[in-house]
């Protein structure tokens, strides 16, 4: 009774090693240096769809949180940290709804999870609350249309809900 084994492809591409923007069709590995060939344009190291990147070296930070998908606007959480908003369901593997809270110790904030249904193009950190804008239906589990307002803190909705109907975008 033996069983066999296969290889799976990984979810995330690792954060140490280069990837495509494209196919790769063939590979030549020679002298310490790999050859590509393939339909791709692009090449780099596989950050994810948000990532903080030097201002000096022009290098990423690859200890920030990988994001499954579209980060659309981040603001800053006045204490070295980010909110970050778009389109994704999961930042650093952890299940997040459009809406994440990174700490300043670059690990995504396991108690602030409002989530939106929808993507979350735009928002402002004003005082203690963090104003969002996008298309979403719904915010922090209550109906909220295009815009709502979040203890930034706490990571919970507020009552203020001026019900727009439409985008907000900016």
């Amino acid at each position: 009774p033996f069983s066999r084994a296969a290889a799976e492809p990984a979810n995330y591409p690792r954060r140490d090693f280069w990837i495509t923007d494209g196919p790769v069709y063939s590979m030549l590995v020679t002298n310490r240096l790999a050859y590509l060939g393939g339909a791709f344009t692009g090449l780099g190291i596989g950050t994810g769809s948000g990532v903080v990147v030097s201002v000096d070296a022009g290098a990423p930070d690859l200890d920030f949180p990988s994001v499954n998908g579209s980060v659309f606007t981040a603001a800053p959480d006045a204490s070295g940290g980010w909110f970050i908003g778009g389109s994704f369901t999961t930042v650093g593997g952890i299940n997040r709804a459009g809406l994440a809270h990174i700490r300043s110790d670059k690990t995504v904030n396991p108690a602030w999870n409002p989530g939106a249904t929808g993507s979350v193009q735009c928002m402002v950190l004003s005082g203690a609350t963090l104003y969002i804008g996008g298309s979403f239906t719904r915010a922090g589990g209550n109906g909220r249309n295009g815009v709502a307002a979040i203890e930034a803190g706490a990571g919970r909705v507020t009552a203020w809900n001026p019900n727009v109907s439409g985008s907000v975008n900016a």
